[in-house]
């Protein structure tokens, strides 16, 4: 999902699995199609349970949640079980 200026993905858990990329990372968006749209390098930090990002992004990014059966619960269980990834365009602050 986008917000804010940054992607945030959920993985791990029920989730789909992802091995933490580190510090950054190539974001590549495809479109419906398949081909590349855009590409880019992305600052990946871990948004903390409880903490303000947490509180502000994972209700959003639930709402958004395609497939998921409900979004009913959804941040409680990601912060039990699953990792939530902020991909913040540029490079990483020194």
């Amino acid at each position: 999902m986008w917000h804010d200026g940054a992607a945030y993905v959920v993985c791990g858990g029920d989730e789909q699995p992802l091995e933490h990329p580190g510090a950054v990372a190539t974001v590549q968006v495809r479109g419906a199609s398949g081909a590349r749209v855009v590409q880019w390098e992305a600052a990946v930090t871990v948004v903390d349970p409880g903490s303000a990002l947490w509180d502000s992004v994972t209700p959003v990014l639930a709402a958004e949640r395609l497939n998921a059966p409900s979004a009913h619960g959804l941040p409680e269980r990601w912060a039990t079980a699953s990792t939530v990834l902020r991909l913040l365009p540029g490079p990483p602050d020194p």
